[in-house]
């Protein structure tokens, strides 16, 4: 993985393979970077969370190691930061990261207009929560949970989370 969005987009994939109907993706810069997956998929056991803890196990049946978690694992550490993971059989998983991402380490951010988006039109994703410092986009609310998805909907999805960031990073910057 080349960008951090593709980390991201990586372990939100987990959450759609848990048969979440929602999931929520909250960043936030306090020193760190801070990132929240949550979601309310099918959630795992204390046996099957401390199996997922030591990097050496995946549900998945094409391989029999999972790498996204391990992978971004790694990269707490590599950056000087945090890992946490809790889940609860029939509840769901929360991923709690932190990250210094002006450490040399840290990958480049990547487009995060294009991952919103692109989870937009993912068939698997209901309803997606999104937020980013002070801003926060959710696909129910503004009517974007539909079973037919465009890509026109998507491009407009996109430019309207990228004028959006634009204005936090202008924020940030004051």
């Amino acid at each position: 993985m080349t960008k951090f969005t593709d980390y991201l987009y990586d372990l939100i994939q987990n959450s759609i393979d848990a048969k979440a109907s929602n999931i929520e993706l909250h960043m936030k810069h306090q020193g760190l970077l801070r990132v929240t997956i949550q979601d309310n998929g099918v959630g795992m056991d204390e046996a099957t969370l401390m199996k997922v803890k030591t990097f050496s196990y995946s549900s998945r049946k094409t391989r029999t190691v999972g790498l996204g978690l391990s992978l971004i694992h790694d990269l707490t550490i590599q950056t000087n930061g945090y890992f946490e993971i809790t889940s609860k059989l029939g509840v769901g998983t929360t991923l709690s990261l932190g990250f210094d991402d002006q450490h040399i380490d840290f990958p480049e951010m990547g487009d995060i207009s294009a991952l919103i988006a692109d989870l937009y039109m993912h068939q698997g994703v209901q309803n997606l929560i999104f937020s980013f410092d002070d801003f926060r986009l959710d696909f129910e609310s503004l009517g974007l949970n539909q079973t037919i998805k465009t890509y026109r909907q998507r491009n407009q999805l996109y430019n309207y989370v990228q004028e959006k960031l634009i204005e936090v990073a202008n924020e940030n910057t004051r």
